[in-house]
């Protein structure tokens, strides 16, 4: 590894710490606009563009990075996998173009927010890759980024006396679901700090706090696919993650710490409206259209729309409106509609090939219950941005948090391969 120092005086420093540490600063900065702040951004920018601007910055950072100090770029197998999905999705809108005589320009922004995403994949994964991240600095960022984001939207009930759904700096089923990521994060830290014996009553405090404040946030959204995530992140982070015996007790206690999150909201205001979107007759009609809103994102295609896709039929933004143009909320039926069939297989390939590399992980480090711990929150994380995807997301290129968690995953695959001390490893995770 190259080593350039600056020393003034009697203080020394490295350029490759300091570019670190500058880069990891930026980072937070990013996942807040990719994960959380997509409609308040900087300089103008909303929070959407500001993402896209960082990621790119960031991945050309990554690229230099490895390049320079690290002397090797090297793609996985999974990353070529997922760069394939990228080309294909990118490629597509301008076979439809010509097969069905349509507006390039609408071909050519798809393509540029394919792009965009691209960007936000490779530069996650290419920090981890190259250990300017780990795994323990991205779990962290994204629960404490989480808190920012939750105090911000807690301020929102100021003045208010009846909760249904509170907006905040980004849409609410947005930034509901990465509130249950960042939920779910704080209680792995918890776990993990508990049984090293490394929590204080003031430490302890703080976790149980930022978690309280996540977790209500989350509720005030009103997002259900927020519940479901969360709910489902917790049975994988149980069934992968903790130790069998402590599986029961972690339960009660997050059971008493959402009792009380639930609690403290229904002493200050007045919840009617926002359980309303919980009883099952609310429930029913929101699975009814949806099940409608599925169907008809398939149904009124030709055979070659099936097969390549009609990328005029995209929704850049929920005011559109058109006699074809349906919010799927489904990223694999948009997949379908916009891509063709073609696009979905390799997303299903992509998925399986995910899960066969975590289940092979998993089954060799059963025994390790340190590694093993953090490593399952690739498959929390997986499934839990699933879960939006399939339930609130639909627009590819507009889930950012899929992509970057993503990154995640590829680049952990790809740093657990390439770190070969024990030692240092165990430095990077939780």
């Amino acid at each position: 590894m190259k080593q350039i120092r600056l020393t003034i005086n009697n203080f020394t420093v490295y350029i490759e710490d300091l570019l670190k540490w500058t880069v990891k600063l930026v980072f937070l900065v990013f996942l807040y606009y990719a994960m959380f702040s997509r409609d308040q951004g900087l300089f103008g920018l909303s929070g959407g563009m500001a993402a896209a601007f960082m990621s790119f910055s960031l991945f050309i950072f990554s690229i230099i990075y490895s390049l320079y100090f690290r002397n090797q770029f090297i793609i996985s197998q999974l990353v070529a996998l997922t760069i394939l999905l990228l080309g294909f999705i990118a490629v597509t809108p301008i076979i439809s173009t010509f097969i069905f005589d349509l507006n390039p320009r609408v071909s050519l922004r798809l393509m540029f927010e394919i792009a965009v995403v691209g960007f936000i994949f490779l530069a996650v994964y290419n920090m981890i890759r190259s250990e300017i991240i780990t795994p323990k600095y991205f779990l962290y960022a994204l629960a404490i980024v989480g808190v920012v984001a939750g105090l911000q939207t807690i301020v929102n009930l100021v003045g208010e006396i009846a909760i249904r759904r509170v907006s905040s700096i980004g849409g609410v089923n947005y930034i509901g679901n990465t509130f249950a990521m960042s939920a779910v994060i704080w209680i792995m830290i918890y776990y993990r700090q508990s049984l090293e014996n490394k929590i204080n009553r003031k430490f302890g405090a703080m976790i149980v706090l930022c978690f309280t404040i996540i977790f209500i946030a989350m509720l005030i959204t009103g997002t259900r696919s927020a519940v479901i995530a969360f709910m489902l992140g917790l049975m994988f982070l149980m069934l992968f993650g903790m130790k069998r015996q402590d599986v029961k007790k972690y339960l009660i206690i997050i059971s008493v710490f959402v009792f009380a999150s639930i609690t403290i909201l229904a002493i200050n205001f007045d919840l009617t409206r926002l359980f309303e979107r919980y009883t099952m007759e609310q429930i029913i009609r929101m699975v009814n259209i949806r099940l409608d809103l599925y169907a008809r994102s398939v149904t009124d295609l030709s055979l070659v729309e099936f097969l390549v896709g009609r990328p005029d039929l995209y929704i850049f933004s929920s005011g559109q409106s058109g006699e074809r143009l349906v919010n799927t909320h489904n990223l694999f039926l948009s997949l379908i509609r916009y891509h063709g069939i073609f696009v979905l297989i390799i997303f299903i390939s992509l998925l399986l090939a995910i899960t066969a590399n975590y289940l092979k992980l998993y089954s060799s480090r059963r025994k390790d219950f340190k590694s093993r711990f953090t490593e399952s929150s690739i498959v929390v994380l997986l499934i839990m941005v699933l879960v939006y995807t399939m339930l609130s997301g639909g627009r590819p290129t507009r889930a950012f948090s899929f992509f970057v968690i993503l990154g995640y995953l590829a680049g952990y695959f790809e740093l657990i391969k390439n770190v070969h001390s024990n030692e240092k490893y165990q430095k990077m995770i939780i």
